[in-house]
Order: structure tokens, then C-alpha cells, then sequence
């Protein structure tokens, strides 16, 4: 009987520090998506894109094929300006 309140006394701070600890790991793997978005918006703000490769539509797609490991966070892309054109990301 005694047995119950003693593991419940060291079973709870455990769980508390795990749940911490996935908060803080789930936080770290959203900045790390934030920072590879950004990267990926200013890698495409200096990219000289050539006036082939344009479409006619004043528009610039990013498409994103396969797995995409930004989920809606890409999203928040979609409509920013990149040198006179329009961001448009697409999952074909």
C-alpha cells in the first residue's frame, strides 16, 4: 500500500521533465524550420533568375515535390515580393 505513494512521488517529476524536455525539443525543431524558411526567401531574393525561366504571369512559383518538411510554414511565403514578382508556392 505504501508502495503507490512513493512511486507516485518519484514518477511524476520524471513525467514533468520528460513533457518539459518534448516542449523544448518541439520548439527547437520550429526554429529550426523558421530559420531554413527564411534562408530559403533570401537565397531566392539574390538568385538571378533568367527571363526564360519567368512565367508571363508576374509571378515566381516555388514548388515544393515529394515530402515537405515545412508543412504551412511555406505558406507564409505565398505573395511576398521577390524582385518585382509575386511568391507562389505550390505542391504539385
Amino acid at each position: 500500500m505504501r508502495v503507490m505513494p512513493l512511486l507516485l512521488k518519484c514518477l511524476l517529476p520524471w513525467l514533468a521533465l520528460t513533457s518539459l524536455t518534448a516542449g523544448a525539443q518541439e520548439a527547437k525543431v520550429a526554429d529550426e524550420s523558421r530559420l531554413k524558411l527564411a534562408y530559403l526567401f533570401n537565397f531566392i531574393q539574390f538568385v538571378e533568375w533568367p527571363p526564360a525561366s519567368l512565367s508571363g504571369d508576374n509571378s515566381l512559383r516555388l514548388c515544393v515535390v515529394g515530402d515537405d518538411p515545412f508543412g504551412s510554414n511555406l505558406d507564409q511565403l505565398a505573395g511576398r515580393p521577390v524582385r518585382g514578382r509575386t511568391l507562389q508556392v505550390q505542391r504539385p
